[in-house]
């Protein structure tokens, strides 16, 4: 249910349902994820930087074990974001991703040590 700009009600479909029951499929999250980020890219985003609990995005990434994890650890890479960080408790973004069984990005770290 929603409210209307007069403060009436109005029940709506969920438009995720409606597009799938009309046979349009959600678009690649990859794809998604580079419209964004590019966005954010343009818009001069510090990648690098941490927050009050000395998180970077990278840990961040490795929390959260999704199909674009591996794509997001590679792009944080190219924009210089450092893996050896480690946060107030002392953990670095691998410590994070073995802890939440991120295998994509302990993955795509391994890759990124093995790089000259």
């Amino acid at each position: 249910m929603l409210l209307n700009d007069d403060g009436s009600t109005a029940v709506r479909e969920d438009y995720y349902w409606s597009q799938r029951q009309k046979g349009v499929l959600p678009r690649d999250p990859v794809e998604v994820d580079e419209e964004i980020f590019a966005k954010l890219d343009s818009a001069r985003v510090t990648w690098t930087e941490v927050n009050d609990h000395g998180r970077s995005l990278l840990h961040y990434v490795a929390a959260n074990p999704t199909a674009r994890a591996a794509w997001r650890c590679a792009f944080l890479f190219g924009k210089g974001v450092d893996p050896s960080v480690r946060d107030r408790d002392g953990r670095t973004a691998g410590d994070t991703a073995v802890a939440f069984r991120n295998k994509a990005v302990v993955e795509c770290l391994d890759r990124h040590n093995r790089e000259p």
